[in-house]
């Protein structure tokens, strides 16, 4: 699954943090370093989410310490340039 339960929590906490620092303190937020945060945040999250993708069952947050039966190398789409 591309947003697990926890991935959605903290994404929902950092926003929540931006929008509490905006009020708070809104000379912190410059804006031409928060448009550039924003790109490149967006271009990391689509290599992200091709990845997960492209990896299909294969793809798991947990750490495999033995390789299942089932596991195949992906060696296409975003893996290739890797």
């Amino acid at each position: 699954m591309c947003l697990s339960p926890q991935f959605l929590i903290f994404m929902g906490l950092a926003l929540a943090e931006f929008l509490v620092e905006s009020w708070l303190v809104p000379s912190v937020k410059y804006a031409p370093i928060m448009i550039l945060g924003f790109f490149v945040t967006l271009f990391g999250e689509i290599i992200r989410k091709t990845a997960i993708i492209t990896a299909g069952h294969n793809f798991t947050h947990l750490i495999a310490e033995e390789k299942k039966e089932t596991h195949t190398l992906v060696r296409h789409g975003i893996y290739r340039f890797f």
